[in-house]
């Protein structure tokens, strides 16, 4: 009888982090058309509420336990933090963002992560990249940068460069992004006696991440008022579909996708797979938004592309083996 292969770890890695950036594209755009009817403030809380009920259910449901009870406290730790980061504060300055200057370019944006991410392991994690991965990022992040340098084209039919505003919010999103997931790294994965025992599976660590964000959310929202706002949001039927929408591809499923990634992959790689979601928002905000994209948009998308099919070569591949025995 002829056995299947089973799929390695790292496989499984890849394959969850474009899963994350196929979701946070969607929700990128479904969030940006509730925050249009609501704001950015209201979308924030409802969605990271409704995402943490998603996980809360799903972890009662599969693993009997309406928390993570069996994280370490090492985990819970670490992923609070990380959540903080991550799900509070990324997601505050990101959501703005995407209202200034739009979910596409704001993705975008956020491609400054997977290099923050990656120097950040490489320093307290030990994390080594091979000179493929170094090729394999450079391509993503060169391709999606040529994209975001690209001017618009406003309502006057006169090509504008993107407010500064929501530039830098989009910058700080990235940086809290990328310090987030190492975070996530440390905080689901501890090395005693040089060997990595887990601390929290993915899901769970999903879970603890947004109890957190929630926490520091809550606080912040008491601290400037916001609640009136937020709970009038409620009634808007439609901005609550969208977020609710939203709130599943990205909380629940993309969040818990991209523990996935960063649990079986270094984190600088993990992240650059999930920034990939900008390629994905290009064709879904040309078929829902008419959006014109130009060649420049496509070309640098196609690059990206490109350096995903890099970053995803193994050993036994003969490019990877050509690069491994022959350029270095």
């Amino acid at each position: 009888m002829q056995m299947v292969p089973t799929m390695s770890l790292a496989m499984v890695g890849d394959l969850a982090g474009i899963a994350t950036a196929v979701c946070w594209a969607a929700c990128s755009l479904l969030f940006t058309a509730g925050g249009k009817r609501v704001g950015s403030l209201a979308v924030n809380m409802i969605r990271l509420t409704l995402g943490l009920a998603m996980l809360t259910l799903y972890g009662t449901v599969v693993h009997g336990q309406i928390i993570p009870t069996d994280a370490t406290g090492h985990a819970w730790l670490w992923l609070g933090l990380s959540g903080v980061m991550g799900m509070a504060i990324c997601d505050l300055c990101l959501f703005e963002s995407f209202l200034l200057v739009g979910p596409r370019v704001g993705m975008l944006l956020l491609t400054l992560s997977p290099p923050v991410a990656a120097v950040i392991s490489w320093v307290f994690l030990s994390e080594g990249l091979t000179g493929l991965n170094l090729v394999g990022m450079g391509m993503v992040l060169a391709g999606i940068a040529w994209v975001v340098l690209e001017r618009r084209e406003g309502p006057d039919g006169q090509r504008h460069r993107h407010p500064v505003a929501g530039v830098l919010l989009g910058v700080v999103g990235a940086v809290t992004q990328g310090i987030g997931a190492v975070l996530s790294k440390v905080g689901m994965v501890r090395q005693i006696d040089g060997e990595a025992v887990e601390q929290c599976p993915p899901f769970a660590a999903a879970q603890v991440r947004e109890i957190a964000g929630l926490a520091a959310m809550v606080m912040f929202y008491f601290l400037i008022r916001a609640w009136p706002k937020t709970i009038s949001a409620l009634r808007d039927r439609r901005a609550m579909g969208y977020i609710s929408a939203g709130a599943f591809f990205g909380p629940f499923l993309g969040v818990a996708l991209s523990m996935v990634a960063i649990r079986h992959l270094p984190v600088g790689i993990a992240t650059t797979f999930i920034m990939m979601a900008p390629v994905f928002v290009i064709p879904l905000t040309v078929i829902l938004h008419k959006e014109k994209v130009g060649v420049r948009a496509v070309a640098g998308a196609l690059v990206a592309v490109a350096g995903v099919g890099v970053l995803m070569l193994k050993a036994g591949n003969p490019i990877y083996d050509w690069w491994t025995n022959v350029v270095f």
